[in-house]
């Protein structure tokens, strides 16, 4: 192996740490988005008109 495969390794390791934080968050951030969605009323009932 070259002399900067521990850099590379370490690089390619926090990428993927931080890739998968991020997909984490946005599978949490869609399902609580889901969930407030589904609490409001359909479209064009009880807005009065």
């Amino acid at each position: 192996m070259s002399d900067h495969a521990g850099y590379i390794f370490a690089a390619f390791a926090v990428t993927a740490v931080v890739v998968a934080v991020m997909l984490g968050r946005i599978l949490l951030d869609h399902r609580s988005l889901t969930r407030a969605l589904a609490k409001l009323p359909p479209r064009g009932e009880g807005d009065g008109a």
